[in-house]
């Protein structure tokens, strides 16, 4: 499926790889020698299923970003709290 990852959102661990999921092993570059920039790219994600709280949210079909909108990482929908008008 299309996804958000490695274009938009990426994994980073301690030493400076960038992969563009930590499902997916293969890097794209490293965070301190900026070499991940030029990898960002839409693509498919290359697994068979995404089951993952953390990464599901950018698998673009599921228009998850609009329901969450500024709360993407916290997982806050948008106009939450719902306001009742008092």
């Amino acid at each position: 499926m299309p996804c958000h990852a490695g274009e938009t959102a990426i994994s980073v661990v301690g030493d400076g790889t960038v992969r563009r999921c930590h499902f997916i092993p293969t890097p794209i570059g490293n965070l301190y020698d900026g070499s991940w920039r030029a990898a960002l790219t839409p693509r498919p994600c290359g697994t068979a299923i995404c089951d993952c709280h953390i990464g599901y949210v950018h698998l673009k079909p599921l228009g998850l970003r609009d329901v969450f909108a500024g709360g993407v990482l916290e997982r806050i929908p948008a106009g939450w709290p719902p306001t009742t008008g008092r």
